[in-house]
């Protein structure tokens, strides 16, 4: 399977922001290695190596906002994952920094269960929204990902389509340092797929930024619809139903998306 890593403010400015000449969040790192492998023909769904970050190096993302990104890959096509914290502590005869305390300890099952380790809660984001694209699965198999006709900005002299949507008034000007360039920046994503033979629709919405809001996008095929970017993210169905787009919202409970599941499914 085609691999890919990202790892919070590891090379990447997190989920917002941008290096001197283009946006650099993980998002947009990983739309960039999607439309390139779909642009030589490579249709395969990925395996994504991921991190919440490293506390020892002073950036570990929000644990819902990182439950939003993962929803995000798996609508792209990631069909697995692996959380790790990937760092090995021991470091030249010592302990690395960039690791927590808690794994040179973890014989002592009593420290590990009084002071859990944000790394436990970011195994714990993979699991859970592995386990609601595992309900999924078809759209994954058997949809192609949608895009507005866009090229992604790291390839403007290419063919890599921008596989995300444009939502409605979601964007900051920000200015790309040295080169006096003006930048783009998404304040909100939404990434869509349709099933090949019938107008069904998978749509995942996500605040990469700010609070919980409902904003505005045109899914091609199925029309202009309301949805709520959350920063845990949100992830709809969507149909034609005589003519007019419905949307039924799958993970009612962002943080526990299964919660409830069988009694949302259409």
């Amino acid at each position: 399977m085609p691999n890919d890593q990202t790892y919070f403010q590891q090379f990447n400015s997190g989920f917002t922001g941008n290096s001197p000449a283009k946006a650099s969040d993980m998002l947009t790192q990983l739309l960039n290695t999607v439309g390139g492998n779909r642009a030589m023909g490579d249709l395969r769904p990925m395996y994504l190596w991921s991190s919440a970050g490293w506390e020892g190096q002073g950036a570990f993302a929000e644990t819902d906002r990182y439950m939003g990104f993962l929803k995000m890959a798996y609508n792209l096509g990631v069909q697995s994952t692996v959380s790790g914290y990937f760092c090995g502590y021991l470091y030249y005869g010592g302990i690395d920094p960039a690791c927590p305390k808690v794994i040179p300890e973890a014989r002592d099952l009593a420290a590990m269960g009084a002071s859990p380790s944000p790394w436990l809660q970011s195994v714990m984001v993979h699991s859970h929204v592995h386990a609601l694209f595992s309900h999924l699965e078809g759209y994954l198999k058997e949809g192609e990902i949608l895009t507005d006709g866009r090229q992604h900005a790291y390839d403007i002299d290419t063919s890599v389509p921008l596989l995300e949507l444009a939502v409605e008034n979601e964007v900051t000007d920000m200015n790309a340092g040295v080169w006096n360039w003006r930048l783009e920046v998404p304040t909100a994503r939404v990434i869509a797929r349709k099933l090949k033979n019938e107008s069904r629709f998978l749509i995942t919405a996500w605040a990469n930024t700010g609070e919980d809001r409902m904003v505005n996008v045109t899914v091609p095929g199925l029309g202009r619809v309301a949805v709520n970017a959350r920063k845990s993210g949100a992830v709809y169905l969507g149909t034609l139903i005589s003519g007019q787009p419905q949307l039924t919202l799958v993970d009612q409970n962002g943080m526990n998306p299964t919660a409830r599941l069988s009694t949302v499914q259409p």
